[in-house]
Formats: structure tokens, sequence, C-alpha cells
């Protein structure tokens, strides 16, 4: 069975890209292959034009988000942060962890155990966490999945603070047009592992 055929597909600096179709259209896949927790049979996967296809994952410079956060529950938030700040050699560190977390106003619950936060607040801390590998890109796997509808809106808001404000391109999986609209500034419409389309997110709310 092949999962994602014929998927040629840049993203530009800064640019907010959406992958968009029905559960088991390969959009996981897509995102899994570019991290490296995937392997394509064949192709080749670039990253600011040089093929990380055999790289693996820690060295690809690229930052996910799954749907489950997977936070440390024995460190704290400010804990959980360093821990991936730490992974990073100071040379390769691109981005100030203190301006990050105001960013995501996440100051006031560093020294809160995750088992005492909110969705919405794992969101942010997943998110900060990692943006402190300081990623070439960030790829988002649905996260906010399962919060309520308020809290998606203000996490898409702190998403696209972060990237405008660092410069930093996104690439994110959804089935939800209206979470499309709100962010995305180009969609790729996926249907059985195949680019079907690729449009505007006006374009895309005008045919629905």
């Amino acid at each position: 069975v092949t999962a994602v055929d014929n998927f040629p597909l840049t993203i530009p600096t800064g640019g907010f890209v959406a992958l968009l179709g029905y559960s088991g259209c390969g959009k996981t896949t897509t995102l899994r292959m570019i991290a490296g927790l995937e392997e394509p049979t064949s192709g080749d996967v670039l990253i600011d034009g040089q093929s990380v296809l055999h790289l693996p994952p820690n060295h690809r410079n690229v930052g996910m988000i799954f749907q489950r956060y997977v936070l440390f529950p024995h460190m704290n938030v400010k804990q959980n942060i360093h821990y991936a700040l730490n992974l990073t050699p100071t040379y390769l560190r691109r981005f100030d962890i203190d301006q990050i977390i105001t960013l995501l106003e996440i100051n006031n619950i560093l020294n809160r155990n995750i088992n005492s936060i909110s969705g919405g607040e794992a969101q942010r801390v997943a998110l900060a966490r990692t943006l402190a590998t300081s990623p070439e890109l960030l790829l988002l796997d649905e996260p906010w999945t399962g919060l309520e509808k308020r809290l998606v809106s203000t996490i898409i808001n702190y998403i696209k603070i972060i990237s405008t404000e660092l410069n930093l391109p996104l690439f994110f999986v959804s089935h939800d047009i209206s979470d499309v609209n709100e962010i995305a500034n180009e969609v790729i419409i996926l249907s059985n592992g195949k680019i079907s389309s690729i449009m505007n997110p006006a374009a895309l709310i005008e045919e629905n």
C-alpha cells in the first residue's frame, strides 16, 4: 500500500502551509517523513536545499509537535523546556528562550508540575520545548486536538505570533477548514496520498 505518492513540496521561509485531508489520506505520514520518523521508499527530503533523507531525526533541525504533548511528568515546566535547550549546542541556538517563554505567556507557570497545568498551558509548554531546539522548520500534527474551540483559537494565535517573530516556516496537518483559514497562507489538499490541489485559504472557503 502506498501511503504518500509523488509529493513535491516547497515551504518558503516564513510560510504557513496547511496539509488538509480526510483521516488516512497520508497527512501524518508526510510529516513523519520530513521529520525522519519514517523513511520514504523513493524520492528525497530537502531542508534549506540540502538532502536530509539519510539523517536521523535529531540531525534534521526540524521541530515536531504531536497530538500528544509527551511532556516529562517528573519535571516541572522550566525543566521540560531546559531539557530540550540543553540538548542544543550553544552555537546552534538561534532563538532566545526567554523571549519564547514571554511570547507564549508561560512565565508564571515555570515552577509548576506538569500534572497541575491545563491542556492549553501544556500545549504552550510543548511548543516552547520544541522551539528551545532552534528548529529551521516547525511541524504540527493537529496538536490542538481535544482542546476546546476557544483554546484552539488562542493556541493558533500564539503559533502565528511565534512563527512571525522568529521567521519560522510552519507546516501543519488539519482536517478543520476553519483552523486552516485562521493560520495558513497556502493549503495543500491531500487525497489517497496524492496532492489533489494547492490553493489559498480564501479559495478553499469559497469552495466549501
